[in-house]
């Protein structure tokens, strides 16, 4: 049908763009030009599909020119990175001056309770450790017939898992995530100890959760808000590789690592444990209030908070930095892509 319709002329692309979108799981671009195009009068239906095709091409156009002169008129009087304004909001990865660049500012602390002993919960986080080394080490011994994507998704997990001052929460969390998408897509094809491993492995991550308030406030801000827009994925290239050629210089080769965070997992329908053909019913894994999230707006959001988080501290720059060359020229690169990331995150959020 889409063939047919496109052969056919009259700008019939308004509309196989916009299913084949909704096929994808994209949200709609602007909400304001999805009300224009369900509400055009009625005397403009009664003209035919080239009239209406060619009016909604039209709004399209006008939309995206307005977007593309307020995004201009918002830069003009960025000037320098003394002017960009980050919001204050939380993010999934921060960052400090350490030793004249910029590294990860440290794990999220995590919260103790007024019953807590913080022996147990230290016991907790070392059991998530172990756990997590011992099923990664019998997957390297050939113990499990699996995909090497556990072991990576645990490797992960273990190099982001807070240690101290070290490692990353969302991080290793979502490499938690990754790993139990895995195995609801494929529980049925893999061995029954192996997901019985991972199966305690998810319980006792998803148990020192609450620990972790920065994490918890990151996930319920990126629930109660929805994307504008598509997150401008031009800029966020252009800055990662300005970050790029700027290490060692002026970041650290961990924050370029810390800005991948779009290889967290995809969405999946839940499965339900049933039994298989085998009438040996399926293990039930634990439950992942997670899972909720809007995967599109977590990964947008995440790409955009944690830039935003490093153009904070980027301003600090005449203060820690030990090479000024090299910061004024980052800083001048970075300035205009900064500046729309943080715009469509001021969008997003409503601040």
């Amino acid at each position: 049908m889409k063939r047919d319709l496109l052969s056919a002329g009259d700008d019939w692309d308004v509309w196989t763009d916009w299913y084949d979108d909704r096929l994808a799981g994209k949200r709609p671009w602007r909400r304001s030009l999805e009300i224009a195009r369900a509400t055009l009068p009625d005397d403009l239906w009664e003209q035919g599909p080239k009239a209406v095709n060619a009016e909604i091409k039209r709004l399209i156009a006008a939309e995206k020119a307005k977007t593309a002169a307020n995004r201009r008129a918002s830069r003009d009087g960025v000037q320098s990175i003394g002017d960009l304004e980050p919001l204050d909001i939380p993010s999934p990865v921060s960052f400090k001056w350490q030793d004249g660049v910029i590294a990860l500012g440290g794990s999220a602390l995590p919260v103790l309770g007024p019953r807590n002993d913080p022996r147990d919960l230290a016991r907790k986080m070392q059991a998530c450790r172990e756990i997590a080394k011992d099923i990664s080490a019998k997957i390297a011994k050939g113990r499990y017939n699996c995909r090497v994507e556990y072991r990576e998704h645990l490797e992960g997990y273990l190099q982001w898992f807070p240690d101290g001052d070290d490692g990353n929460i969302y991080l290793a969390d979502r490499s938690a995530r990754a790993l139990r998408e895995l195995l609801v897509a494929e529980q049925d094809e893999l061995p029954r100890p192996f997901v019985a491993d991972v199966k305690g492995f998810l319980e006792q991550h998803i148990g020192i959760r609450p620990h972790f308030q920065e994490l918890l406030e990151f996930f319920e801000s990126v629930r109660t808000h929805a994307l504008p827009e598509p997150l401008p994925q031009d800029a966020v290239d252009q800055a990662r590789q300005a970050i790029a050629e700027a290490t060692p210089e002026v970041f650290a080769p961990n924050v370029g690592q810390a800005l991948d965070v779009e290889s967290g997992p995809p969405s999946t329908v839940e499965q339900p444990s049933v039994a298989g053909e085998s009438g040996i019913s399926k293990i039930e894994l634990p439950p992942d209030p997670i899972q909720t999230l809007d995967p599109e707006i977590e990964k947008s959001g995440a790409i955009a908070r944690t830039l935003n988080a490093l153009g904070k501290v980027l301003k600090q720059g005449p203060d820690y930095v030990k090479n000024m060359e090299a910061w004024e020229k980052v800083s001048t690169r970075l300035l205009p892509y900064l500046h729309t990331i943080i715009e469509w995150l001021r969008n997003m959020t409503g601040l």
